[in-house]
């Protein structure tokens, strides 16, 4: 099994929250551009390790089902 590095994520997380957070001069202007950012790192992470996997999982037991029934539809 490979297991990825959290530690850059983490990182770019941690360096971009006070522009989220709005500290910092002209932060206002790159507070929206960061909170986007962040959904979008946080979108990619949920799809990646849970909704895909379980994505994948579902259509390969729905083939295998769909295989065996025509097999067994073949032989009769």
């Amino acid at each position: 099994m490979i297991c990825s590095n959290p530690i850059p994520l983490i990182h770019l997380f941690i360096g971009i929250l006070p522009l989220v957070l709005g500290l910092g001069a002209g932060s206002e202007l790159s507070s929206p551009m960061a909170r986007a950012i962040i959904g979008g790192l946080v979108t990619s992470t949920i799809l990646t390790l849970f909704i895909i996997p379980i994505v994948y999982t579902f259509l390969e037991d729905v083939w295998s089902f769909i295989r065996k029934k025509l097999c067994i539809g073949m032989k009769n």
